[in-house]
């Protein structure tokens, strides 16, 4: 199963890919304009992906914050642009596991990349 991960960002929206070995990879960062979804869709059907995740932004004890109800709308847009499964999953902690990992050096433009790669190895490693 090949797996395409999101971290949604007002700006920018991080991507990751993760094929059949179950190693999510930094893929792409994509800017959020006009043709984003258009562009997500492209790559999922580049890519051969079988289902998207996209990290959700809970506060630290788990409750919803204003950027979840942003995150979940567009969840809600993404279902209506692409026909693939797409799975919530908690990125409670990726940004901080992003930066101990790449102790503070990982280019700007790659980081929101590299937290979709976190968002989706956790997946990845739960299922």
């Amino acid at each position: 199963m090949n797996y395409l991960g999101i971290d949604y960002g007002e700006k920018r929206v991080g991507i990751a890919l993760s094929r059949e070995n179950g190693f999510a990879l930094p893929f792409a960062v994509f800017k959020n304009d006009k043709n984003l979804f258009k562009n997500i869709l492209k790559l999922c059907i580049d890519e051969g992906i079988d289902k998207v995740t996209v990290g959700i932004p809970f506060g630290l004890k788990g409750n919803k914050t204003d950027q979840t109800k942003i995150v979940k709308k567009f969840i809600a847009e993404l279902k209506n642009n692409i026909s693939f499964p797409i799975i919530e999953v908690d990125e409670r902690m990726s940004s901080g596991l992003v930066q101990k990992m790449a102790l503070g050096k990982i280019k700007r433009e790659m980081k929101d990349a590299s937290e979709a790669a976190v968002i989706l190895q956790s997946y990845l490693d739960k299922r």
